[in-house]
Formats: C-alpha cells, sequence, structure tokens
C-alpha cells in the first residue's frame, strides 16, 4: 500500500455529514435528527476505519464502540434535547 492509498482511505464524519453514513442510512429519521440535535451540543467525529472495522452495525444501538462514538440522546438532559431537536428539525443555526 502507498501513502497515496491511506490517504484517499482516511475520512472522518462529523455533524453535517450524519446523513451521508451509509450505515446510518437504515435509521429512522428520528434517530438521524436525535444524533444531530445531540452533536449540536457536544462534538462529534469518527472516522472511516471506526465506521467500517470497530462498530459492529448488526448490534446498534447496544455496540459498546457505537455508544462511545455517536451522539446518544441520554447525554442532554430532557429539556435540552427537546430543545435541540425543536432546533434542528427548524434548521436553525446551531
Amino acid at each position: 500500500m502507498t501513502s497515496a492509498d491511506s490517504a484517499q482511505r482516511f475520512r472522518v464524519f462529523t455533524r453535517k455529514d450524519l446523513s451521508s453514513i451509509p450505515q446510518l442510512q437504515g435509521m429512522a429519521e428520528s434517530e438521524i435528527t436525535a444524533m444531530k440535535a445531540v452533536s449540536a451540543v457536544l462534538p462529534f467525529r469518527v472516522n472511516q476505519y471506526v465506521i467500517d472495522e470497530l462498530i459492529r452495525w448488526s448490534d446498534v444501538p447496544n455496540d459498546p464502540i457505537y455508544q462511545l462514538t455517536f451522539p446518544q440522546q441520554g447525554l442532554l438532559s430532557p429539556v435540552d434535547f427537546s430543545r435541540m431537536v425543536e432546533l434542528v428539525a427548524t434548521d436553525a443555526p446551531t
């Protein structure tokens, strides 16, 4: 493998990329919205290797690497979470 091959394979996903992660495509839109709401408050960044190699997608949401990596609703208080979902739903700047 050349260094050019390595550079092409490294990809980072952030909050704005949540909808484009192929493994999340089967999830309900409400789950993606929840991730966007939490990631508007807490940082989110994951690379392609974690997505492709470390998460057991057949066990999501129980997979421990998934839980450590992807934004979870329980990371915000219910009041804050509800407010952030409202903001995300209206495309408010966050």
